[in-house]
């Protein structure tokens, strides 16, 4: 039986995000992307798991939760759509 999950936590750090790339030396608003990459990634959460309470925040850490907890097998899925939020470029915002 599967248990139902009532939150999602993502947390995410700016050097996981961009990591060796000075985001405003390559044209990009390092805020408003990481706004949009936030937004982008509830979104896909969203859609994946209606009715769950998603949250994505910056952070010093990265970290996914699910239910308050790192050892859920959903966190493997958690981050295979975090991956692909990241691979895609609609959070990159050009200064």
């Amino acid at each position: 039986m599967t248990q139902k999950i009532e939150q999602i936590k993502v947390e995410f750090s700016e050097s996981s995000l961009w990591g060796s790339v000075v985001a405003e030396d390559d044209g990009y608003d390092e805020m408003a992307s990481e706004k949009q990459f936030a937004e982008s990634l509830e979104n896909h959460l969203t859609e994946q798991y209606p009715g769950v309470r998603i949250i994505v925040e910056n952070s010093i850490n990265d970290r996914v939760r699910v239910d308050g907890r790192t050892d859920r097998d959903e966190v493997q899925f958690v981050e295979k759509i975090i991956d692909t939020v990241w691979n895609g470029d609609d959070w990159m915002v050009f200064a």
